[in-house]
């Protein structure tokens, strides 16, 4: 099967409060019911939105890969209080929920490991996650990774969830040029093929940057999240007025040649 589209979401973190839940109840470990907030409604109102009408808009209703570019799961760190559950057995669950009829839909799941604190260590609990998904093995010893070569077509791409972050708006696109230049400095020493997208997260932001490269040009940019604010962002200069940036990115080989569609959604909370 010929694919020519990737859709790429990340920083779902399946557990929180704050993230993605079905709008229905659902019966945690323990028994207790779980009804998800009048946020978590607006959320899932997005992710409709996504799903049902943008990503069928740009496909065209062909073939797509999916990949989910890191922090799946919101896991217990830094002591906070928001997980609807501490439990990663009821973050898994809620994640196989919402996620189970996505992947049916797509040709293929791959899974990029995201952070430790989060996906715990060796991003273990994200591996458990993907076996329930019948994920794509990406390595020959588990099925995520922490970098990802995807190509669509004869053309390459390369995902890895993390990359630098800067507090204030104007520093925003100095990671990604580092991002490109450190790509084309390893690829002269190694002889690797270079790709033409380079796709990160972490931020819950999105940008894009290019640069010429020979015939072509070589494009970074960073995806939005599925997360709204949570107490730790307040700490961020930037974060105080923003909105959360919500949403996903697409990669489609037209006519041979890479092409970038990006769904950004602001939600506010207050």
């Amino acid at each position: 099967m010929k694919v020519k589209h990737c859709v790429v979401i990340s920083d779902l973190h399946f557990g929180c409060s704050f993230a993605l839940c079905p709008p229905k109840k659902l019966i945690l470990d323990t028994g207790v019911e779980y009804t998800p907030s009048g946020l978590q409604l607006k959320l899932w109102k997005i992710w409709e939105h996504f799903w049902k009408r943008w990503v069928p808009s740009i496909t065209k209703g062909e073939p797509f890969y999916l990949v989910i570019n890191g922090d799946i799961l919101e896991g217990v760190h830094h002591g906070i209080v928001t997980p609807i559950s501490q439990n990663f057995a009821d973050q898994i669950y809620i994640a196989s929920q919402t996620l189970k009829p996505i992947v049916k839909r797509a040709a293929a799941l791959y899974m990029v490991r995201g952070t430790e604190s989060h996906a715990g260590k060796s991003s273990q609990y994200e591996e458990i996650l993907a076996d329930q998904l019948n994920a794509r093995p990406i390595s020959q010893e588990s099925t995520t990774a922490y970098s990802l070569w995807l190509k669509l077509g004869t053309k390459l791409i390369h995902f890895c969830h993390h990359i630098g972050t800067s507090s204030s708006s104007h520093g925003e696109a100095s990671a990604l040029v580092r991002e490109i230049n450190d790509t084309l400095v390893e690829a002269a020493k190694w002889g690797f093929d270079v790709p033409e997208v380079l796709v990160r997260s972490h931020r819950h932001s999105h940008i894009e940057v290019a640069i010429p490269y020979k015939d072509r040009r070589i494009v970074c940019f960073t995806t939005p999240g599925w997360q709204l604010k949570t107490p730790f962002v307040f700490k961020i200069s930037k974060a105080k007025t923003f909105l959360p940036q919500i949403g996903g990115s697409i990669i489609s080989n037209i006519d041979g040649s890479l092409v970038t569609y990006h769904f950004i959604r602001g939600l506010r909370q207050d």
